[in-house]
């Protein structure tokens, strides 16, 4: 393979430096600079090379019609060539400014669009706001406070919110009584069990073990005259138990001392020990 001839080396380094080239001279025709002039991207560097160089006027249509392929949208459906070649250039900036005119129209539609979405969704989201906020503003009012407008919630301070009444419900229910935490089988289970005797059952039942007369509660203050009876009526009851408690000490001294075998003593029988009932302390004769 020879080496490259002098004009080959000088379009590669045309085409290397293609961005800085605005004028190829007027000497050569199109069909000689075509193989640099096909690697312009820039439609306005192209129309300043037609300025420039008015050998090329009418010849570059093939590059303006690449440029309205890559730059038009649907550009089947628009004109394709102008009536004068020479016009190549207007043709590509009518088609250009007709779709950019098209493409704003369709952002502004997107955004007002995107406007009503983001209006509707403001409209269906729920405002988490504290207590104490709402309390202060209230107690504000109404010690004259004026009741400015103020900024809605961040939506970062959702969670934060959220987080705060799931701990304000945890600790109100650590709060309530341990009967209203239990499951309703275990209230169900427990209706009917008895943990404990009313105390009235409880003195009903002792009672009837001593063999004590049952008692009356007056809710009256007792007058001077009732008090004196009842102090009459205890003394007399005192002294004769005294009284007994004498005679049989007596009796029983006077057997010992005759020698005579004495009648067994009756062994008392202990008392059934009932679970109502509260220990009783035994005091020594």
């Amino acid at each position: 393979m020879g080496a490259s001839s002098l004009l080959a080396m000088a379009r590669r380094c045309a085409i290397r430096h293609i961005d800085t080239l605005y004028d190829v001279g007027s000497t050569h025709p199109y069909s000689f600079w075509r193989p640099i002039l096909l690697k312009v991207d820039d439609p306005a560097q192209l129309r300043t090379l037609e300025e420039n160089c008015p050998q090329l006027r009418g010849e570059t249509g093939e590059i303006w019609q690449r440029f309205i392929q890559r730059d038009i949208p649907r550009w089947e459906t628009k004109q394709r060539a102008p009536a004068n070649e020479i016009n190549w250039w207007k043709l590509y900036r009518k088609l250009k400014a007709e779709a950019d005119r098209e493409k704003d129209a369709q952002e502004e539609a997107l955004k007002e669009t995107m406007k009503k979405l983001k209006e509707a969704k403001r409209k269906n989201t729920t405002t988490i706001v504290e207590a104490k906020t709402i309390t202060n503003s209230i107690h504000h009012r109404r010690f004259g406070g004026a009741a400015g407008p103020k900024a809605p919630p961040s939506a970062k301070n959702a969670k934060t919110a959220l987080d705060k009444l799931k701990r304000s419900m945890y600790d109100s229910r650590q709060g309530q009584p341990k009967a209203a935490m239990l499951p309703n089988k275990l209230l169900e289970e427990r209706k009917g069990r008895v943990a404990q005797a009313p105390k009235s059952m409880v003195e009903e039942r002792r009672r009837i073990q001593l063999g004590a007369p049952r008692t009356k509660t007056w809710t009256s203050q007792p007058t001077p005259n009732t008090a004196a009876k009842a102090s009459t009526i205890a003394t007399g009851h005192t002294t004769e138990q005294a009284a007994a408690e004498q005679a049989a000490k007596e009796a029983r001294l006077r057997a010992l001392t005759a020698g005579g075998a004495s009648a067994p003593l009756k062994k008392r029988k202990r008392a059934e020990v009932d679970p109502f009932m509260k220990p009783v302390k035994r005091t020594k004769p």
